[in-house]
């Protein structure tokens, strides 16, 4: 939603893959330099969001579709990812309790978390 709200090209490249550019790198203009900027911020805004372990399963993608299809497939598409997400979440919820220390509107704020991320997964 970030990467939407402040920068909608890198969005749709994010999501569509990178903007091809057919002619050699020699006869490039503004306008391709533009273009190969676009695809780079785009490669690099994946990459900031991803731990090191992450980082290093993804790095030799050459695009950002190819970083997103990798990343998609370890964590979303899967049913058997997603199965396990939900037993894990349904496991937190079955053992939340107030944490000692804590305020309730903390802990009212983790439940409301948790309860976000279970409906995500529907």
């Amino acid at each position: 939603m970030y990467i939407m709200s402040t920068h909608y090209r890198i969005w749709l490249t994010i999501n569509n893959g990178d903007i091809r550019i057919t002619k050699p790198e020699v006869e490039w203009i503004n306008d391709d330099l533009a273009i190969k900027e676009l695809n780079t911020k785009a490669r690099y805004t994946l990459t900031c969001a991803l731990s090191k372990n992450e980082y290093n399963k993804i790095y030799k993608q050459k695009t950002t579709k190819e970083i997103l299809d990798s990343l998609s497939i370890n964590y979303e598409s899967t049913e058997d990812v997603k199965l396990r997400k939900v037993a894990t979440l349904i496991r937190h919820y079955e053992s939340f309790m107030m944490k000692d220390e804590e305020s309730m509107d903390d802990m009212f704020g983790r439940l409301q978390v948790l309860l976000n991320n279970l409906e995500a997964l529907e």
